[in-house]
């Protein structure tokens, strides 16, 4: 795990901050530049400014609100993700539970199991819809980052590089009988 130690300063902005030792990070353990994503939402908005700006990294931007997209829920159910989630929050989660439930997440330590496991989800009319934030920070008293990073892996994984965990799940067995031998 990589922690960012943010300063109250008056020069030095949360953003930059931010961004310098993501980017110090990165560069440590030779994270691409094509690797990064980058959350967007809300008071976030910044970093990857300041990645393009200093760096010379364009990131994948990613915002967990605004509503669901046009893709397909998965490689075996083409019904538009807008159809079934009732925003972009709820998409993630969905893609990253059936990542999960594919076992295309390996290595993941307790707190951020805990993490992924903890939201919960209501029916908004016909769609799923993940609570709030706010509602799920005050429930289990901190914010799930190690979640929020975990789906953000699995959002530049399908996004940008067409991972799709349910492609490596075996193919059923077919039995040829063949015809009948004449006796």
């Amino acid at each position: 795990k990589i922690h960012i130690k943010i300063k109250d300063s008056r020069t030095d902005p949360v953003s930059n901050q931010i961004a310098r030792q993501s980017h110090e990070a990165m560069t440590q353990y030779r994270v691409p530049p094509t690797n990064v994503i980058t959350d967007c939402t809300g008071t976030q908005h910044g970093v990857p400014d300041v990645l393009q700006l200093n760096y010379g990294w364009y990131p994948m931007r990613c915002s967990f609100g605004g509503g669901a997209s046009e893709r397909p829920i998965s490689s075996f159910d083409p019904t538009p993700a807008h159809e079934k989630y009732f925003n972009r929050v709820t998409e993630m989660w969905f893609r990253a539970a059936d990542t999960m439930r594919y076992r295309g997440f390996y290595g993941l330590d307790d707190e951020t199991i805990a993490e992924l496991g903890s939201r919960r989800f209501i029916m908004q009319g016909k769609k799923q819809m993940a609570e709030s934030k706010k509602e799920m920070k005050t429930r289990i008293g901190k914010s799930p980052d190690l979640a929020d990073t975990t789906i953000l892996l699995d959002t530049i994984a399908r996004e940008m590089y067409g991972f799709c965990p349910e492609a490596n799940i075996p193919t059923p067995k077919r039995f040829d009988l063949g015809e009948e031998e004449e006796h």
